[in-house]
Parts: C-alpha cells; sequence; structure tokens
C-alpha cells in the first residue's frame, strides 16, 4: 500500500465533497507503471487538479490488479483526469461513497 506524498494545499480548494474509489483491471502493465510513476510525481509535486487529491494506491501482487482512493469534488473530474493519465493502460471501474457510508479507520 502506498499513501499518496506531500501535496499542495491549492489542490483542494472548493468543495470536496466525497470518496471514491476506484479499482483497475491493468491491462498493458509496463503502460501502467509509466503513468503511475507519472501520477505519483504529479502527486508530489502538488500538480494534480484542483478539486482532486489521492489517499491511497494499491497495487495487487500479481501486477494485474490496482486500487485506488481519492478524495473528488466530482465523479466527472476525476473520471475525466483518470481516463487522461491512465489511457488504455487498464480498464477502470469507479466507485463514489454512499454519502454518510464511508468510514475513516485511524492509522497506526
Amino acid at each position: 500500500m502506498k499513501r499518496f506524498g506531500p501535496q499542495n494545499k491549492n489542490q483542494m480548494k472548493g468543495k470536496t465533497n466525497m470518496y471514491v474509489s476506484v479499482h483497475h483491471n491493468i491491462t498493458n502493465p509496463q503502460e501502467w507503471a509509466k503513468t503511475t510513476r507519472n501520477i505519483m510525481a504529479m502527486t508530489e509535486q502538488g500538480r494534480l487538479p484542483n478539486g482532486l487529491k489521492g489517499l491511497m494506491y494499491l497495487p495487487a501482487v500479481d501486477g494485474r490488479k490496482a486500487d485506488c482512493v481519492w478524495e473528488a469534488n466530482s465523479v466527472d473530474a476525476l473520471k475525466n483526469f483518470l481516463d487522461r493519465e491512465t489511457g488504455s493502460a487498464a480498464k477502470k471501474r469507479i466507485h463514489p461513497d454512499q454519502r454518510g457510508r464511508s468510514l475513516r479507520v485511524a492509522r497506526p
């Protein structure tokens, strides 16, 4: 499990109103590796679009699947960003939170 690195506080300007989980079925592992490096760099350098904040990235051991959790001001904003960044490297299913049903667990 990787937690996204430091993020620019300006990334979350505007109302953030949901958690969104994304399940990726990786179809092109080489392109996926390049994509994840790029998104991690964008995160660390504070270059994610406003209204998006990566919270967690969980790649499967076999390299065929991955999950991530985001804070987003809209599902469409996250979907558009991921479509642009991941291209055909993976197929994805996006799951917005059910209002009031998300559980935030304290860090160890």
